[in-house]
């Protein structure tokens, strides 16, 4: 199967589970010793996942400005990158436009993995 670290590393640290690799371009640093799937033999295969806030369309740009800054501060204090480091994430800023691209390169990569695969809902 396939889990979030978050979701699945207390039962890998617990020994319940055994992690064989992530699907992260590096390794995820609170599993030091699981090798990434590139490393595993399948260069190429990334998929995570991504936290974000975003607003509604129409969302006045001073507004979008005010919460951008705010979420750029919080994300940067270092007890907030340890607590999410400890949960299994990685505290990461990106502006309103990176994020943007992030989410329609994802759109773009599944749409064509589903429209490739003939892949149809049952």
């Amino acid at each position: 199967m396939i889990d979030t670290a978050p979701a699945a590393q207390s039962q890998i640290k617990a020994g319940k589970l055994r992690a064989l690799a992530t699907t992260t371009k590096e390794r995820v640093a609170s599993l030091p010793d699981v090798p990434t799937v590139g490393e595993a033999g399948f260069p190429g295969m990334l998929v995570s996942s991504m936290f974000g806030i975003s607003a509604p369309a129409g969302t006045p740009e001073a507004v979008i400005q005010k919460l951008n800054s705010a979420l750029k501060e919080i994300l940067t204090k270092q007890e907030v990158k340890d607590s999410m480091l400890a949960q299994g994430t990685i505290a990461t800023y990106n502006t309103p436009a990176e994020t943007s691209k992030i989410i329609n390169d994802e759109y773009a990569k599944w749409a064509k993995l589903i429209k490739d695969g003939n892949i149809k809902p049952e």
